[in-house]
This record gives C-alpha cells, sequence and structure tokens, in this order.
C-alpha cells in the first residue's frame, strides 16, 4: 500500500494543476499552502454556525448533537465478562461526521 500523499507533496501539486490549467503563475505555492492551512478552520466555523458544509464534489461535513445519558438511565452489557451494567453519565458533545461526495465517489468507484 501506499503511503498518503503529504501537505507538500499535495501543495506542490495543486500548484502544477492550477499552473498547467493556462491560469499562468495565478497560484504561487504561498497561496495554495495558506489555503490548505485555513481550510479546516474554515470549515469548522461554517459547521459551528450552518450545521453543514459542503466541499463541491469532494465531501460532506455535518454536526451532530449527541444528548447527555444520565448515571443508572439504562442498563448495557459488558463485552468482557457478559454482565449487564448501569451505563455511565456522560456530557452531552457534538460531533462532525463526513459524508463523501457522489462526484469522488463515483471517481473511485469507477461507476
Amino acid at each position: 500500500m501506499k503511503k498518503p500523499m503529504s501537505k507538500t507533496e499535495l501543495v506542490d501539486k495543486l500548484v502544477e494543476i492550477v499552473e498547467t490549467g493556462g491560469a499562468g503563475n495565478l497560484a504561487p505555492k504561498k497561496i495554495v499552502k495558506t489555503i490548505i492551512d485555513r481550510l479546516p478552520k474554515l470549515i469548522a466555523t461554517q459547521i459551528r454556525k450552518r450545521e453543514k458544509f459542503t466541499l463541491p464534489g469532494v465531501a460532506i461535513f455535518t454536526k451532530k448533537v449527541k444528548p447527555a445519558v444520565k448515571a443508572k438511565s439504562k442498563k448495557v452489557r459488558n463485552p468482557a465478562t457478559n454482565e449487564m451494567v448501569w451505563q455511565k453519565p456522560r456530557p452531552a458533545m457534538t460531533q462532525v461526521k463526513m459524508r463523501v461526495a457522489k462526484p469522488l465517489k463515483d471517481g473511485v468507484m469507477g461507476g
């Protein structure tokens, strides 16, 4: 299995794609690197504000709020001992879910 593309390799590849696309020197390496560095913060900000962020053709990010669980609200099975125990209390939490967009999925799956 090949190693995943590093950040530097990604920046180089994006600069190469933009430059060979007839755009001239429109996207120097510094600008592309800045965009990649700031993308996670942009996604987090938009999810916080709007509950959803779409990176067109790549992924859809959504926010899911899981409610708090009170102590002794439910019995669950301990998989190691098969014993029924009370579920431990847990505070409410927010999770970020990511779904692959259809164009990327079709490109990878060949469909």
